[in-house]
Formats: structure tokens, C-alpha cells, sequence
């Protein structure tokens, strides 16, 4: 009998999650979760952004056209994101190396973010993609 209540109970925890994994397919079926990234030109202008950042960072894409970086990352002002045609080594390297970096938001709040730098060739023209990867918890 302690057996079939068992049983009951597992058979119970299935359909539970079954049902929260139905109730979190409904609510966005297609869309699936970008990371924030920006296309930046060699100079550091932003020159697009995605939905992510937007939620992010509070603002729209319009506001952020144009404007250097370092609207949002006040620190890279800082540091050269080239060398010639190639990223910076050295800041690269840090990037990889999971440095925590500040941002700033519409709100002026701090966001703690780690982020990655990719070398992207475009019609001959050299542009960067940043990723942001928001953190949780900044580790001391």
C-alpha cells in the first residue's frame, strides 16, 4: 500500500511539471531569449542594438544609435577596443577572464555585467559585436 501512495505522489509531480512546462511554452511559443548584444563601428559608435539591450539598459534602440560606448560603460573611455585592425589583446584577454564591468542604465543604476568583443568583417569595413552578460552576484 506505502508502495501505490508513492507511486500516486510521483505520478502527481509529472503532471505538475508537465503542466508549468506547457504554462511557460504558451506564453512565448516562437521567441526565444537573445542575449544583449550591440554592433558597434571601429570607433566604439553603437550602430545597432537588440530587444535585450532595450530591457536592459532602458532604452530604445533610437537613443543609443550613434552614441559611443561609453554612454553605457563609462569606464571604457579608458581603453582602446582596437588596435590597427585587430581587437585590443590585452583588453580582450580581461573580457575573457569574466572582469566584472559597470554599466549604467537610463536610471542611472549600476548593472555588473561581463562582456565579449567578436571581430566581425562587413562589405570590407571592420565592426564589433559586444555581448553583455548581465551578473547576478560580483564576486569579491
Amino acid at each position: 500500500m506505502n508502495l501505490q501512495i508513492e507511486s500516486d505522489a510521483i505520478n502527481k509531480i509529472d503532471v505538475s511539471v508537465y503542466a508549468k512546462q506547457q504554462t511557460l511554452t504558451d506564453v512565448h511559443p516562437t521567441e526565444q531569449y537573445s542575449p544583449p548584444s550591440l554592433s558597434l563601428d571601429a570607433d566604439g559608435n553603437i550602430q545597432a542594438c537588440n530587444k535585450s539591450v532595450e530591457e536592459l539598459f532602458g532604452y530604445r534602440q533610437q537613443e543609443l544609435l550613434l552614441h559611443h560606448i561609453t554612454c553605457l560603460f563609462p569606464k571604457l573611455t579608458e581603453v582602446a577596443l582596437m588596435q590597427g585592425n585587430r581587437l585590443n589583446p590585452l583588453f580582450n584577454y580581461i573580457c575573457h577572464c569574466d572582469y566584472v564591468f559597470k554599466a549604467v542604465n537610463k536610471q542611472s543604476a549600476i548593472i555588473a555585467c561581463n562582456l565579449n568583443f567578436l571581430l566581425v568583417e562587413n562589405n570590407g569595413k571592420l565592426n564589433l559585436r559586444l555581448i553583455v552578460r548581465p551578473v547576478a552576484e560580483v564576486r569579491s
